[in-house]
């Protein structure tokens, strides 16, 4: 971005104070059996200048009214991971405030840094974030809770979600038992399942007044519509306020968009599996690749018709095309951020129901995108393919973001002939819906490339860009807990080995410092595309008709966690996880000249963003 720019609305773009460096942190995680010390990145997010620009003072003073709304909800996304955990950040502040030592002060700087990106003392994968300095050296009187701070134990599988972790069973004898939008909390009477919107009614206060103040300046019919009805969820929560929220957002024709909720994506209490956790985001549309996605859109039909399945989508379902959008992010908080894990693209709403008479809306993160791609380089390249595939690294990031489009529409396709959808009907049977959704998807993905070669879209070289970058991200992930999106890159990493679509190649030509002999990978073309049209098929066949022991007997063979500690250990030197630092945009007036200025500018610390719990609590708002 520079110094200074004027866009076509006569708005002035400024970049004032310093910008955070892109920087490495260290930080230590353990299992109980392993203990590492990595890095994690802090990378500070551009907004698309052109985006920017093209975008009236109007608009903008409603997204910063959002963006408020969007920040204040962490605070019930915190509670959600952990109820101890604003009172926990608020004890580390203290200890790092109280202690002398200033390479001890550093070292707990860096560890609050991290839980405020968390709300949580275990990462995704399970492993715990132990406190960096020993218990000897804390202050008498602080951290004398019974958090698992020095000794590792396993999260609890419904994080805050579902109190102690009371059986499904006795979960379903609960009103609301099965709400997206609801918690199981213990009281003195016995365990319930208040709806979010009660339960925290108080903490919904700010952000309905955002809401309200962003409704008041809006100038879109259609985002003020669809403000109204979010409101109103947040005012009343029944299952009727948010389906009117999801149809009013599907419909909104805006620039200016957002998501939030107290529970949006499904699965994340570990037990019932039907809860989600609060979050938030809003941000701008970016129009540069709206002739892709017409392209896109217009081709599934096709696609659809000529999928490798038996089991088609009728012709009224086909009419309705998922809704596309490339989002340039103004802030997020909440479960978009999940570390080591960031979100890059969604697709809502979860309720089938909503979807198949309404639509979907797949969204993709694209300034997130480019963060992560700056961070990203020929590590994993080296480590994972062959150097004559290193050619393709160069277009991976334009991969990758098509990738996320398509993968986003992959979940969309496929009929089934069930008396309900098949999420649903597998969740009931207990099977791993989840992770071979997620492959479907990215099968998807994979198997329309050769295609896009053909409609010109693409280049072929562009395609094997693709199918190694995918190889890739399937490689690194087998270090993860087989689970979701991790699950479903695991089977098919082994499904595609054994299938010879990749190669291994035991080299010590290209064996790293310390390695004696280095495993790389090779893709045989032909086979990759044969394997992911028979896969594709046989997985969406099987979701069809609810097939779930054919399924879970598939993830069983081909899911193995035998390469998890040699990816873990060849990797160890790369970063794991990343924390964004969102830019403030202030609206201002350039004196004498009628014109509007946006002054771009970033806090100088992860912990200063409004949306923290730290920079909540510094404020006096927790």
């Amino acid at each position: 971005m520079g110094a200074s720019n004027v866009g076509k609305t006569g708005t002035i773009v400024r970049e004032v104070g310093e910008k955070p460096e892109l920087k490495r942190v260290p930080y230590t995680r353990t299992n109980g059996k392993v203990t590492e010390t990595r890095d994690h990145w802090i990378i500070p997010i551009d907004i698309d200048e052109s985006v920017l620009r093209a975008t009236p003072p109007s608009q903008m003073q409603t997204a910063l009214a959002i963006a408020e709304g969007v920040d204040s909800i962490n605070p019930i996304y915190a509670i959600q991971e952990d109820p101890r955990m604003i009172d926990f950040q608020r004890e580390l502040i203290q200890v790092r405030d109280s202690l002398e030592d200033e390479e001890d002060k550093a070292k707990v700087t860096d560890y609050a840094r991290l839980i405020s990106a968390s709300n949580t003392p275990w990462d995704a994968f399970h492993w715990s974030l132990p406190f960096p300095i020993p218990r000897d050296r804390i202050p008498e009187g602080f951290l004398e809770g019974d958090l698992p701070l020095w000794d590792h134990t396993d999260p609890p599988k419904a994080r805050g979600l579902v109190a102690d972790e009371l059986p499904l069973e006795q979960i379903k004898r609960l009103k609301n038992w099965d709400a997206v939008n609801s918690t199981v909390v213990k009281t003195s009477e016995g365990y319930i399942a208040p709806l979010n919107e009660e339960r925290f009614a108080i903490e919904l206060r700010p952000i309905i007044s955002s809401l309200q103040r962003a409704k008041e300046l809006t100038q879109e019919p259609t985002l003020e519509a669809y403000l109204d009805a979010t409101i109103n969820q947040f005012q009343v929560g029944s299952k009727e306020s948010l389906t009117a929220s999801e149809v009013a957002w599907i419909g909104s024709k805006s620039d200016l968009d957002f998501i939030i909720g107290t529970g949006i994506e499904k699965y994340s209490d570990g037990i019932a599996r039907i809860r989600g956790m609060a979050q938030g985001v809003v941000g701008l549309v970016n129009h540069e690749f709206d002739p892709l996605i017409e392209k896109l859109k217009a081709r599934m039909t096709y696609w659809e018709k000529n999928a490798p399945w038996d089991h088609k989508k009728d012709e009224a379902t086909l009419e309705n095309v998922p809704i596309i959008k490339f989002l340039e992010v103004l802030s997020w908080t909440g479960n978009y951020d999940h570390f080591p894990f960031i979100t890059a693209a969604e697709s809502l709403p979860n309720d089938k129901k909503v979807a198949e008479k309404y639509g979907t809306v797949n969204v993709i993160f694209s300034n997130i995108h480019r963060a992560v791609q700056l961070t990203v380089g020929t590590e994993l390249a080296d480590q994972f393919l062959m150097p004559e595939a290193h050619q393709y690294v160069s277009l991976f990031g334009f991969m990758s973001q098509l990738h996320m489009g398509q993968h986003e529409l992959g979940h969309t396709t496929g009929g089934y002939d069930l008396p309900k959808s098949p999420d649903d009907y597998f969740g009931e049977h207990d099977a791993r819906f989840s992770e071979f959704e997620e492959a479907r998807a990215n099968l998807f993905a994979s198997w329309t490339l050769p295609d896009l070669v053909e409609m010109g879209v693409i280049t072929e070289e562009q395609k094997i860009a693709g199918y190694y970058n995918e190889l890739i991200g399937w490689a690194f992930s087998l270090m993860f807990p087989a689970e979701d999106h991790s699950g479903a890159a695991n089977m098919c990493f082994h499904y595609f080995l054994e299938k010879g679509a990749i190669v291994s190649h035991h080299t010590r030509a290209h064996a790293r410092p310390g390695e004696s002999v280095s495993q790389k990978f090779t893709i045989d073309i032909e086979k990759w595309e044969a394997t992911t049209a028979e896969l594709l098929g046989k997985l969406t066949d099987w979701k069809a008709v609810g097939d779930y022991e054919s399924t879970e007997a598939h993830l069983d063979k081909y899911i193995s966690m035998k390469r998890a500690h040699w990816v873990r250990k060849t990797t160890s030197d790369r970063p794991l996880g990343r924390l964004l630092v969102f830019p403030q945009i202030k609206v201002g007036e350039i004196a004498g000249s009628g014109r509007t200025s946006y002054e771009v500018s970033w806090p100088k610390e992860y912990m200063d963003q409004k949306r923290t719990i730290p920079a909540m609590i510094q404020n006096g708002q927790l």
